[in-house]
Formats: structure tokens, sequence, C-alpha cells
């Protein structure tokens, strides 16, 4: 039993990852669906549909800039969360006499390091994108 511990807990990690990057390609296929229906729907009982409508229902949506900086700070934010929380573990098993006590801020670092960057990247779209109007 012991042995499986490690094999699960690194197929639990990559399958939550998958479902981070497959969930949302999931339900936007879904939602696309649906618009879908309703055109044909539409469409079979010779309704009309005006030509801009239909535009707007199937146009790619962009976020706007303020998404991206909220985005971007939600995970910056997290970054900073995880660093703090390492630091905390870090100094109270150092004050415990824990050796290697230094690993537990690396740690911290090291799990909001990926989501620090791309928030800051989220950040840095946002602020960069022009105006709307």
């Amino acid at each position: 039993m012991s042995n499986l511990v490690p094999i699960l807990f690194f197929l639990g990690l990559f399958a939550m990852i998958a479902a981070i990057v497959i969930m949302p390609q999931w339900l936007r296929r879904k939602e696309r669906e649906a618009i879908m229906a309703t055109i044909t729907a539409l469409a079979e009982k010779d309704r009309p549909f005006p030509a801009d409508l239909l535009a707007s229902l199937l146009a790619e949506q962009r976020p706007s800039r303020e998404q991206d900086i909220r985005r971007g700070a939600i995970l910056l934010a997290f970054w900073s969360a995880t660093t703090i929380i390492g630091a905390m573990i870090g100094l109270g098993l150092n004050i415990g006499g824990v050796p290697n006590a230094f690993v537990a801020p690396l740690i911290g670092i090291a799990i909001g390091a990926l989501p620090g960057c791309i928030g800051a990247v989220y950040l840095n779209f946002g602020l960069r994108a022009p105006k709307a109007g």
C-alpha cells in the first residue's frame, strides 16, 4: 500500500492538471452546441434571425482589460499567499529546531511560482491592452 501512494499522488496531480485544461474547452463546446441548437430550431421554424445577432453569438469572446488585470491580481495573490505560508511554516519549524527547515519556504515559492508567473503575464496583458472606447 505504501508503494501505491506516490503513484496515486502523481496520477491525481496530472489528472487535476488535465481537468483544468480540458474542462473549460468542454464547457465552451457545450455552450456552442446549445447556441447552434437554438439557431437550428429557429431556422426550422422559418423565423427571421438577424445576421448581427448570429455574428454576436458566434463571435469569439476575448477577455477584457479588466478581466486580465483581475485574473493577474488573483494569481499573484495566490503566489504571495503560498510564499507567506511556506515562510511561516519554515519559521515555525526553525523555532522548533527541525533540521533543514529552510526547505518549507522554497516549497511555498515553488507551488506558487507557476500561477504567479501566469498572473504576472495576465497583469502585463491587462495593463498594456488599449482601453475600450
